[in-house]
């Protein structure tokens, strides 16, 4: 065999590695999102407790130096397991990190007042773990179309480079 002949192979197999490199990406993107957004807030409203909440304080947490981030951040008084506690919750549902959404974080603080009730969720294995905002709604499983849709080309494309690399091969051999 000349290398003319394998140029094809080659260039089919070249591209083969490319698609399961991409088809590895999309599943961990789709992983690490499902897990770290959509599977928390999921737990909040399946095995969460509701219960009432004051808030007791609030604030908008600042962080950084050039790039400034935010959370909105409360102060919780609420009774569970027929325990009084205080915890802090964020505006973000399970998520205490900081966004540079300004704005986003200062409307969230905005929707609460100091001394006013409001329901929450705990945890009921952990009563300290307390939610006043949840995130979970269809909007959230929407970055997830993306990747799967991904997924699903490349596994096509995937048995299609094969079946033209077997295909290939058993022709040569004849």
């Amino acid at each position: 065999m000349n290398s003319l002949n394998d140029s094809p192979i080659k260039s089919i197999i070249l591209n083969l590695v490319g698609q399961v490199i991409i088809l590895l990406l999309a599943i961990v993107y789709l992983n690490f999102y499902y897990f770290e957004r959509v599977l928390p807030n999921k737990r909040i409203a399946e095995d969460f407790h509701v219960a009432t909440c004051v808030v007791t304080n609030k604030e908008l947490v600042e962080k950084g130096g050039i790039i400034h981030r935010f959370r909105a951040s409360f102060l919780l008084t609420y009774t569970a397991n027929d325990q009084v506690y205080r915890s802090v919750a964020s505006g973000n549902g399970m998520n205490h990190g900081l966004t540079t959404n300004k704005n986003g974080q200062q409307d969230i603080l905005d929707q609460f007042n100091i001394g006013m009730t409001y329901p929450c969720w705990f945890n009921p294995e952990n009563p300290r773990q307390i939610v006043l905002v949840q995130k979970h709604d269809w909007s959230s499983t929407l970055p997830l179309m993306i990747p799967s849709i991904i997924i699903i080309a490349m596994i096509y494309y995937i048995f299609s480079s094969i079946f033209t690399i077997i295909g290939t091969i058993s022709s040569r051999k004849k």
